[in-house]
């Protein structure tokens, strides 16, 4: 089986070979078309046309960008110098956390739902000395019964509000000890899609039963976050009634060619891409067509 990098050069060869015999015909097409043109002459400007058409082909591949540090086009969803166009949303989010006992946060995949909660919402909640703001992120995917509680233990363990034993589950005290307000942010997935209404959840699992009582005894806030096509399953925690969902867009394509242009200034002796201004173009392009 041929690799991909073979079949990129035979396509790059494939391409070259075919303009060049574009080249070739072209210039006949011209000289044919000049009556009473001396030998000479054609051969002079068949010989510049064919010059200026290469040169017109080194150009072209030239111009094209080469990423010289992939690093630095990776985006880490935990850096705030990352997370751009965002500041009314964190703001949004922060006032909804703070005044109410259950918030729902959903968008489309890869639309920087986990970005807007590590880098932004949670830097500001834990600006905030009244709530201690906890993570709990991808548990439930290997045991939906004892993941939650695994979960929950670590990131009291992590800021300091329990002790490092790993095997015990923290109880309603050691929650209610971590604050007056506990914020707990959560991926939710299709656990909850499968799980119909917030009773069944509370009679089945005893983690979420744990939960309702912490809200009812307005000792906690939650933010669950999941994806729009499983926001379905949100209904399952909707312990006090309907919960109105703040849906998060795409960010607007101004900020991210203003991101794209941070990431790959580089300097002069240390570039981070080889014509920069032509790769940008292309994402941008493309982020347009895909945001549309």
């Amino acid at each position: 089986m041929i690799s991909d990098s073979t079949q990129k050069q035979l396509l790059l060869i494939s391409g070259i070979l075919t303009a060049v015999g574009g080249l070739i015909g072209t210039g006949n097409e011209i000289i044919n078309s000049i009556k009473g043109l001396p030998l000479s002459a054609s051969v002079a400007l068949y010989a510049a046309i064919f010059i200026f058409g290469i040169w017109m082909l080194v150009k072209w591949r030239t111009r094209h960008s080469h990423l010289l540090k992939p690093d630095a086009l990776r985006l880490d969803r935990d850096n705030a110098e990352h997370l751009v166009g965002r500041a009314d949303d964190i703001n949004y989010l922060l006032q909804q956390c703070l005044a109410k006992q259950i918030v729902f946060l959903e968008g489309e995949s890869g639309s920087g739902k986990s970005a807007l909660v590590r880098a932004g919402l949670l830097r500001k909640l834990r600006d905030d000395k009244s709530v201690q703001p906890l993570l709990l992120d991808d548990w439930w995917v290997n045991d939906w019964e004892r993941s939650p509680f695994k979960a929950l233990k670590s990131a009291l363990t992590t800021n300091g509000a329990v002790g490092s034993d790993a095997n015990a589950k923290p109880t309603d005290s050691q929650a209610k000890s971590a604050g007056r307000h506990l914020p707990a942010f959560a991926d939710v997935e299709q656990e909850l899609v499968r799980l119909n209404d917030a009773a069944t959840l509370r009679q089945s699992n005893p983690f979420w039963d744990m939960v309702a009582g912490l809200l009812e005894q307005d000792k906690l806030r939650c933010l669950f976050v999941t994806r729009s096509d499983t926001a379905a399953g949100l209904s399952s925690v909707q312990f006090f009634g309907s919960v109105q969902a703040f849906r998060l867009d795409r960010v607007r394509s101004p900020y991210i060619a203003e991101l794209l242009k941070r990431l790959t200034d580089g300097t002069a002796t240390a570039p981070v891409i080889a014509d920069p201004e032509s790769l940008s173009g292309n994402i941008m392009r493309d982020y347009r067509a895909f945001a549309a």
